[in-house]
């Protein structure tokens, strides 16, 4: 249910552009607008406080991801797998809202939820799904995602790089660039 506050922060909800151009809260259920309302806070009172000295210094600010998962906003159009189902209006919402106030931090998360989770929902086998997808859902795991390539660039026709199994780890047989959301 709706809050009274929820609904006059909403009611302008163009107020940080200036101006609701394409009148998209006549758009938007009521489910939408509670979502956006809610990612909208969260970037307002949690990334945006914080993320400049981040920024400054090229690190990710890791202390969000757990206030992240705590939104119970994860799972674009996927169902089950302890996924939050939502509209892709809804997914949009949300990378808008985390696009607006900060690209990097909208980054890690289209990352995590867009690539690496739906590549394994749309292309994993259902044990894959099992093990990896219930606790990406919850932020637990981060997905990463290495398509570029320095001779290729993001081709994913002529890619060269392979992968090989080695004792318990995977070892990569190739050279990646900017893989999104890897740590080394």
């Amino acid at each position: 249910m709706t809050d009274p506050t929820t609904l006059k922060l909403v009611d302008n909800i163009g107020a940080a552009r200036g101006t609701d151009y394409f009148l998209m809260k006549e758009q938007l259920t009521k489910d939408e607008i509670e979502l956006l309302y809610k990612v909208r806070k969260f970037g307002e009172e949690e990334v945006l406080p914080v993320v400049n000295p981040y920024w400054d210094r090229g690190e990710f600010p890791f202390e969000l991801v757990p206030k992240t998962a705590a939104l119970n906003i994860v799972g674009d159009t996927m169902k089950g797998y302890g996924t939050t189902p939502m509209s892709a209006v809804g997914q949009g919402l949300i990378s808008s809202e985390l696009s607006r106030i900060d690209g990097s931090f909208a980054t890690f998360f289209g990352v995590h939820v867009g690539l690496a989770m739906q590549s394994i929902y749309i292309l994993g086998s259902e044990e894959q799904k099992q093990r990896w997808l219930p606790s990406m859902a919850k932020l637990e795991k981060i997905g990463a995602f290495a398509l570029t390539e320095p001779d290729h660039g993001s081709d994913a026709v002529i890619l060269e790089a392979t992968c090989q199994r080695a004792r318990n780890e995977w070892a990569l047989n190739g050279r990646k660039r900017w893989p999104g959301n890897a740590v080394w």
